[in-house]
């Protein structure tokens, strides 16, 4: 895995002369193997290597599918969130998380869905969610959508035990009558995800 991020990252950095990296070899414990990590220059080496790994390859997609976030710093508290607030979840990942975010809000956290009333990053609405969440209350702070929309996730997930992309098509509010939105959700999650 740690090779396929390293390929992956020295493409990239091929490709963006501005990115320049330096290779630290340190000793890991587990598997009792060597692994590298990347000394990223500033704003990356603030987050951990999993959040700025996904901006890089986050940052490569913004034209694609036009995000809208402000600028590089505001992507990386934003995945830095997800991070944290996924990383010890089995069934939903950070990059699956993220490309839900990327879907209904392009990552912008001030983001308003006028035909429906969403609001924020993950666009859970509070006013549906008011029972199960009585913390969520304000859409457009960052730690708040996202985790709500973790939440929203794990409630659908455990409703029936459906699938984790079962839960992903009924979150899209159509209560689940629609595979497009998945569909568009699997494209961006192969899009920003590393396959080993």
């Amino acid at each position: 895995m740690a090779k396929l991020i390293i390929s992956l990252l020295l493409t990239l950095v091929l490709s963006t002369p501005a990115l320049a990296l330096d290779f630290v070899r340190i000793d890991q414990l587990t598997d009792f193997t060597y692994t590298y990590q990347m000394t990223l220059p500033s704003p990356y080496n603030k987050y951990p290597l999993p959040v700025a790994d996904l901006a890089i390859r986050v940052e490569a997609l913004k034209k694609k599918y036009w995000l809208e976030y402000k600028d590089t710093n505001d992507l990386l508290e934003t995945l830095n969130i997800i991070w944290e607030e996924t990383r010890f979840d089995k069934h939903f990942t950070m990059e699956h998380v993220t490309a839900i975010a990327i879907k209904e809000s392009k990552l912008n956290h001030v983001a308003h869905n006028r035909r429906d009333g969403g609001r924020g990053l993950m666009m859970a609405m509070p006013r549906y969610w008011r029972k199960e969440l009585p913390w969520y209350n304000d859409p457009y702070n960052k730690r708040q959508s996202i985790r709500a929309g973790v939440n929203v996730l794990q409630i659908f997930k455990s409703e029936k035990n459906r699938s984790t992309w079962e839960s992903t098509r009924r979150y899209n509010g159509s209560c689940g009558k629609t595979w497009k939105y998945v569909a568009d959700i699997k494209r961006i999650y192969k899009d920003i995800r590393i396959t080993a």
